[in-house]
């Protein structure tokens, strides 16, 4: 970031906790920093704590988020070889598999902690996944036949 950004993000910083770091020694320790990574670390670090974060802090918050972006850019998939009349094909077909399922087989639910959520092992939900393999010819996803 410049040193007018992180000299920006160091007075939002001093002005939202009365009881930290000055604000050159902020400015100094930001300045290596993305500046929407450290903008990010600074809203988390308000939003979840009540106490003033140390410039550790938020250079641990904004070094981990960094991490989770790279992974997130490394790892993510090739786009896929399909075409939008494919993509129409299978939203039809998915919609053609959930009118045939019968109304009354309804999603299963589980008490996870104090939140009733959806189940992985959803007995309707499995049928649809059946179906819509089983029309579209396999779990390539090549053309539809």
């Amino acid at each position: 970031m410049t040193p007018t950004q992180a000299d920006d993000l160091a007075h939002r910083i001093c002005s939202t906790w009365q009881r930290t770091a000055p604000v050159t020694e902020w400015a100094d320790a930001l300045g290596d920093l993305d500046e929407t990574t450290a903008r990010g670390a600074f809203r988390r670090w308000r939003n979840e704590h009540r106490e003033a974060p140390t410039i550790a802090d938020i250079r641990a918050m904004a070094h981990a988020a960094d991490q989770r972006r790279h992974v997130e850019v490394v790892t993510s998939p090739e786009p896929l070889d399909v075409t939008d009349e494919g993509i129409v094909a299978r939203m039809r077909a998915v919609t053609a598999i959930i009118d045939g399922i019968k109304p009354e087989a309804a999603h299963r639910r589980e008490l996870v902690g104090r939140t009733w959520q959806h189940s992985p092992r959803c007995e309707r939900c499995a049928e649809i996944e059946r179906r819509f393999w089983d029309q579209v010819g396999g779990r390539d996803f090549g053309r539809l036949r």
